[in-house]
Protein backbone atom coordinates (compact mmCIF):
# COMPACT_ATOMS: atom_id res chain seq x y z
CA UNK A 1 0.00 0.00 0.00
CA UNK A 2 1.21 3.77 -0.67
CA UNK A 3 -1.70 5.49 1.20
CA UNK A 4 -3.95 4.48 4.20
CA UNK A 5 -6.46 6.37 6.14
CA UNK A 6 -7.82 5.02 9.23
CA UNK A 7 -10.71 5.82 11.70
CA UNK A 8 -10.03 3.68 14.83
CA UNK A 9 -12.51 3.73 17.11
CA UNK A 10 -14.02 6.78 16.31
CA UNK A 11 -17.30 6.29 14.24
CA UNK A 12 -19.63 4.91 15.85
CA UNK A 13 -21.05 1.80 14.93
CA UNK A 14 -17.82 0.29 13.31
CA UNK A 15 -14.62 0.30 15.10
CA UNK A 16 -12.49 0.31 12.22
CA UNK A 17 -12.50 1.87 8.92
CA UNK A 18 -9.64 1.87 6.53
CA UNK A 19 -9.38 3.64 3.34
CA UNK A 20 -6.14 2.27 0.76
CA UNK A 21 -4.76 2.51 -2.30
CA UNK A 22 -1.95 0.19 -3.64
CA UNK A 23 0.16 2.34 -5.92
CA UNK A 24 2.51 -0.24 -7.67
CA UNK A 25 3.96 -0.79 -11.84
CA UNK A 26 1.40 -2.34 -13.65
CA UNK A 27 3.66 -4.27 -15.14
CA UNK A 28 4.34 -6.46 -11.71
CA UNK A 29 1.99 -9.64 -11.65
CA UNK A 30 -0.53 -9.53 -9.00
CA UNK A 31 -3.64 -11.31 -8.15
CA UNK A 32 -6.86 -9.77 -6.80
CA UNK A 33 -8.29 -10.33 -3.44
CA UNK A 34 -9.71 -13.63 -2.44
CA UNK A 35 -9.46 -16.16 -0.05
CA UNK A 36 -5.95 -17.71 -0.23
CA UNK A 37 -6.21 -21.64 -0.90
CA UNK A 38 -3.64 -22.40 1.29
CA UNK A 39 -5.22 -20.95 4.21
CA UNK A 40 -8.71 -20.05 3.78
CA UNK A 41 -9.00 -17.54 6.48
CA UNK A 42 -6.59 -15.06 4.94
CA UNK A 43 -8.29 -12.86 2.60
CA UNK A 44 -6.07 -10.38 0.55
CA UNK A 45 -4.80 -9.84 -2.80
CA UNK A 46 -1.37 -11.87 -3.62
CA UNK A 47 1.97 -10.43 -5.43
CA UNK A 48 2.84 -12.87 -7.60
CA UNK A 49 6.45 -12.47 -7.51
CA UNK A 50 7.34 -12.66 -3.67
CA UNK A 51 3.67 -14.48 -2.97
CA UNK A 52 3.24 -11.82 -0.08
CA UNK A 53 0.19 -9.07 0.00
CA UNK A 54 0.18 -5.16 0.80
CA UNK A 55 -3.09 -5.53 2.68
CA UNK A 56 -5.20 -8.63 3.63
CA UNK A 57 -7.80 -9.72 6.99
CA UNK A 58 -8.40 -12.83 8.86
CA UNK A 59 -11.71 -14.65 9.49
CA UNK A 60 -10.38 -13.90 13.49
CA UNK A 61 -9.51 -10.29 13.07
CA UNK A 62 -6.06 -9.82 12.52
CA UNK A 63 -5.47 -6.81 10.09
CA UNK A 64 -2.18 -5.65 8.35
CA UNK A 65 -0.69 -3.83 5.77
CA UNK A 66 2.11 -1.92 4.18
CA UNK A 67 3.44 0.92 3.08
CA UNK A 68 7.18 1.35 1.57
CA UNK A 69 8.95 4.11 2.84
CA UNK A 70 10.04 6.27 -0.06
CA UNK A 71 13.82 8.10 0.43
CA UNK A 72 15.66 8.17 -2.50
CA UNK A 73 19.27 8.99 -0.81
CA UNK A 74 19.60 5.46 0.94
CA UNK A 75 21.81 3.09 -0.28
CA UNK A 76 19.68 -0.14 -1.44
CA UNK A 77 20.10 -3.37 0.09
CA UNK A 78 21.34 -5.79 -2.38
CA UNK A 79 19.31 -8.70 -1.72
CA UNK A 80 16.26 -7.89 0.45
CA UNK A 81 13.87 -9.88 1.98
CA UNK A 82 10.07 -9.27 0.27
CA UNK A 83 8.47 -6.40 2.44
CA UNK A 84 5.02 -8.00 1.37
CA UNK A 85 5.97 -11.59 3.38
CA UNK A 86 5.71 -9.30 7.00
CA UNK A 87 2.00 -8.79 6.21
CA UNK A 88 1.54 -12.44 4.92
CA UNK A 89 3.83 -14.03 8.02
CA UNK A 90 1.70 -11.66 10.69
CA UNK A 91 -1.62 -13.19 9.32
CA UNK A 92 -0.99 -16.62 9.31
CA UNK A 93 1.01 -16.67 12.84
CA UNK A 94 -1.15 -16.33 15.88
CA UNK A 95 1.35 -13.79 17.69
CA UNK A 96 0.26 -10.72 19.26
CA UNK A 97 1.31 -7.45 17.15
CA UNK A 98 3.79 -6.92 20.27
CA UNK A 99 5.24 -10.60 19.85
CA UNK A 100 5.45 -10.14 16.19
CA UNK A 101 7.08 -6.86 16.58
CA UNK A 102 9.47 -8.28 19.01
CA UNK A 103 10.09 -11.72 16.59
CA UNK A 104 11.23 -8.97 13.79
CA UNK A 105 13.62 -7.19 15.96
CA UNK A 106 16.94 -9.23 14.51
CA UNK A 107 16.05 -9.09 10.84
CA UNK A 108 14.42 -5.55 9.89
CA UNK A 109 17.25 -3.81 8.68
CA UNK A 110 17.45 -6.95 5.43
CA UNK A 111 14.25 -5.08 4.26
CA UNK A 112 14.22 -2.08 2.42
CA UNK A 113 11.96 0.72 3.89
CA UNK A 114 8.93 -0.11 5.49
CA UNK A 115 5.85 0.95 8.23
CA UNK A 116 3.90 -2.11 8.86
CA UNK A 117 0.55 -1.92 10.69
CA UNK A 118 -0.35 -5.17 12.46
CA UNK A 119 -3.37 -5.05 14.41
CA UNK A 120 -5.84 -8.40 16.26
CA UNK A 121 -8.62 -7.42 18.13
CA UNK A 122 -6.83 -5.96 21.46
CA UNK A 123 -3.69 -4.44 19.70
CA UNK A 124 -2.65 -2.15 17.05
CA UNK A 125 0.69 -1.24 16.60
CA UNK A 126 2.70 0.45 12.96
CA UNK A 127 6.46 -0.76 13.04
CA UNK A 128 8.94 1.26 10.90
CA UNK A 129 12.58 -0.17 10.32
CA UNK A 130 13.94 3.44 9.34
CA UNK A 131 14.44 5.67 12.41
CA UNK A 132 10.50 5.77 14.27
CA UNK A 133 9.87 3.73 16.73
CA UNK A 134 7.05 0.91 16.69
CA UNK A 135 3.47 3.16 17.56
CA UNK A 136 0.97 1.93 19.76
CA UNK A 137 -1.87 3.34 17.58
CA UNK A 138 -4.78 5.06 19.65
CA UNK A 139 -8.35 6.04 18.96
CA UNK A 140 -8.66 8.53 16.48
CA UNK A 141 -8.05 9.50 12.35
CA UNK A 142 -4.43 8.56 11.32
CA UNK A 143 -2.94 8.41 7.56
CA UNK A 144 -0.25 6.80 6.74
CA UNK A 145 1.52 6.94 2.98
CA UNK A 146 5.39 6.78 2.48
CA UNK A 147 6.55 8.50 5.39
CA UNK A 148 6.24 7.84 9.18
CA UNK A 149 3.12 7.40 10.97
CA UNK A 150 1.10 10.35 10.78
CA UNK A 151 3.46 12.44 8.84
CA UNK A 152 1.91 15.43 7.52
CA UNK A 153 2.51 15.08 3.78
CA UNK A 154 0.00 16.55 1.47
CA UNK A 155 -2.04 13.57 0.29
CA UNK A 156 -2.23 12.03 3.58
CA UNK A 157 -3.48 15.69 5.20
CA UNK A 158 -6.32 15.74 2.14
CA UNK A 159 -7.46 12.00 2.63
CA UNK A 160 -7.76 12.81 6.50
CA UNK A 161 -9.78 15.95 5.64
CA UNK A 162 -12.00 14.18 3.65
CA UNK A 163 -12.34 11.15 5.61
CA UNK A 164 -13.58 13.22 8.56
CA UNK A 165 -15.90 15.09 6.39
CA UNK A 166 -17.26 11.96 5.29
CA UNK A 167 -17.56 11.19 9.07
CA UNK A 168 -19.33 14.00 10.02
CA UNK A 169 -21.57 13.94 7.02
CA UNK A 170 -22.59 10.20 8.00
CA UNK A 171 -22.25 10.69 11.66
CA UNK A 172 -26.06 9.73 12.72
CA UNK A 173 -26.37 6.48 10.36
CA UNK A 174 -23.93 4.69 7.97
CA UNK A 175 -25.51 3.37 5.31
CA UNK A 176 -22.51 1.03 3.86
CA UNK A 177 -23.38 1.51 0.16
CA UNK A 178 -23.56 5.13 0.42
CA UNK A 179 -20.26 5.29 2.41
CA UNK A 180 -18.37 3.02 -0.09
CA UNK A 181 -19.70 5.20 -3.02
CA UNK A 182 -18.06 7.90 -1.60
CA UNK A 183 -14.91 6.59 0.00
CA UNK A 184 -13.95 5.29 -3.84
CA UNK A 185 -14.73 8.84 -4.48
CA UNK A 186 -11.84 9.91 -1.98
CA UNK A 187 -9.62 7.42 -2.91
CA UNK A 188 -10.00 8.50 -7.00
CA UNK A 189 -9.21 11.86 -5.88
CA UNK A 190 -6.13 13.09 -8.46
CA UNK A 191 -5.45 16.72 -7.42
CA UNK A 192 -1.89 17.54 -7.15
CA UNK A 193 -0.59 19.48 -3.82
CA UNK A 194 0.79 22.59 -4.26
CA UNK A 195 4.95 22.59 -5.02
CA UNK A 196 5.49 24.87 -1.73
CA UNK A 197 4.26 21.93 0.24
CA UNK A 198 5.90 19.16 -1.15
CA UNK A 199 8.12 16.49 1.04
CA UNK A 200 11.38 16.08 -0.58
CA UNK A 201 12.15 12.40 -0.67
CA UNK A 202 15.54 13.04 -3.32
CA UNK A 203 12.96 12.14 -6.79
CA UNK A 204 12.99 15.74 -8.25
CA UNK A 205 9.99 17.79 -7.44
CA UNK A 206 8.09 16.99 -10.81
CA UNK A 207 7.92 13.54 -9.49
CA UNK A 208 7.20 14.46 -5.64
CA UNK A 209 4.76 16.28 -7.67
CA UNK A 210 3.26 13.87 -9.94
CA UNK A 211 3.06 11.23 -6.76
CA UNK A 212 1.20 13.57 -4.53
CA UNK A 213 -1.88 13.18 -5.44
CA UNK A 214 -4.39 10.38 -3.97
CA UNK A 215 -4.81 8.67 -6.59
CA UNK A 216 -1.54 8.17 -8.83
CA UNK A 217 -1.82 7.67 -13.00
CA UNK A 218 1.61 7.19 -14.49
CA UNK A 219 2.52 5.70 -17.57
CA UNK A 220 2.95 1.97 -16.57
CA UNK A 221 2.68 3.21 -12.50
CA UNK A 222 -0.07 4.19 -10.51
CA UNK A 223 -3.04 2.92 -8.22
CA UNK A 224 -3.83 -0.70 -9.25
CA UNK A 225 -5.87 -1.18 -6.18
CA UNK A 226 -8.11 0.47 -3.85
CA UNK A 227 -9.36 -0.67 -0.64
CA UNK A 228 -12.28 -0.47 1.51
CA UNK A 229 -11.85 -2.43 4.66
CA UNK A 230 -15.00 -1.99 7.71
CA UNK A 231 -15.79 -3.77 10.92
CA UNK A 232 -18.84 -3.16 12.93
CA UNK A 233 -19.78 -3.48 16.46
CA UNK A 234 -21.51 -6.93 16.16
CA UNK A 235 -17.69 -8.15 13.96
CA UNK A 236 -18.90 -8.41 10.79
CA UNK A 237 -16.10 -7.26 8.43
CA UNK A 238 -17.07 -5.93 5.03
CA UNK A 239 -14.18 -5.91 2.21
CA UNK A 240 -14.45 -4.34 -1.30
CA UNK A 241 -11.38 -3.96 -3.88
CA UNK A 242 -11.72 -1.90 -7.01
CA UNK A 243 -8.73 -3.41 -9.25
CA UNK A 244 -7.31 -1.18 -11.89
CA UNK A 245 -6.24 -2.59 -15.46
CA UNK A 246 -4.35 0.28 -16.35
CA UNK A 247 -3.23 4.02 -14.88
CA UNK A 248 -5.49 5.46 -16.61
CA UNK A 249 -8.45 3.79 -16.12
CA UNK A 250 -11.86 5.24 -14.57
CA UNK A 251 -13.54 2.33 -13.80
CA UNK A 252 -12.43 -1.14 -12.35
CA UNK A 253 -13.41 -4.34 -11.02
CA UNK A 254 -14.92 -4.36 -7.93
CA UNK A 255 -14.82 -7.01 -5.73
CA UNK A 256 -16.65 -7.67 -2.21
CA UNK A 257 -16.46 -9.97 0.56
CA UNK A 258 -18.33 -9.77 4.10
CA UNK A 259 -18.04 -12.16 6.96
CA UNK A 260 -18.37 -12.51 11.00
CA UNK A 261 -15.18 -12.21 12.14
CA UNK A 262 -14.70 -15.21 14.99
CA UNK A 263 -12.80 -15.26 17.51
Amino acid sequence: MCLVAIAYKKWPGFPIMILANRDEFFDRPASAADFWNENASILGGRDLLSLGTWFGVTKSGRISFITNRRDFREAKLSSPISRGKLVENFLKSDMSPSKYEQSLQPDLLRYEGFNLFVMDPNEALCISNRGQATVSVEPGFHALSNAYWNTPWPKTERILSKFQSLSEEMSTQVSLDEFVSKSFGILNDQTFADESNLPDTGIGMEKEKMLSSIRIKLPNYGTRVSTILTVSDQGVCNFWEKTFQDPFSESGETRHFSFQIIQ
